[in-house]
């Protein structure tokens, strides 16, 4: 189950790399994949992107239970190499935009969050006891947080309390 939960992960995380705003008549080119099919982008090659002056940046899950299970592979490491770019790049920029990091954890080992029945819990299930200190749901080492970024718990397919 880990292993699924860490590939759809990696598929998702990797499929999100484009976008079309602002731009409804890109000409699509594909990138290189990293074994989950082509992923096409939406941006001309000659565009340039912009955020904006605000605008928050979400760092979703990059846990040891699903980063770690990834980083022994060459494919893995590119990733992660791409995503720490992506990270000081955030981090470097003077508008210091709102930056929040979100961890899959539970208050103890019974997981009282996620009720009976609830989907996530076969997801949740995958990575063991998952509380505050374990070190499957802790931030992936490559990864750090500034002082003024904001890490949330999530125990469902949100992050919230």
């Amino acid at each position: 189950m880990k292993n699924i939960v860490a590939s759809l992960a990696l598929a998702l995380m990797t499929g999100l790399s484009g976008s079309n705003a602002n731009n409804s008549s890109a000409t699509a080119t594909t990138t290189p994949s990293i074994g989950y099919g082509n992923i096409t982008s939406t941006l001309a090659d000659n565009s340039t992107f912009s955020f904006g002056d605000r605008y928050a940046v979400l760092n979703l899950d990059l846990i040891n239970g699903i980063v770690g299970s990834i980083n022994g592979t060459q494919q893995g490491q590119t990733w992660i190499n791409s995503t720490l770019d992506w990270v000081d790049a955030v981090q470097a920029k003077e508008s210091n935009p709102l930056t929040i990091w979100t961890r899959i954890y539970f208050s103890n080992s019974q997981r009282p969050e996620l009720g009976l029945g609830v989907p996530f819990s076969n997801i949740a299930g995958g990575f063991g006891n998952l509380t505050e200190q374990s070190e499957t749901g802790q931030l992936y080492s490559a990864f750090t947080p500034l002082e003024t970024d904001v890490v949330l718990p999530k125990t469902r397919f949100y992050a919230g309390q």
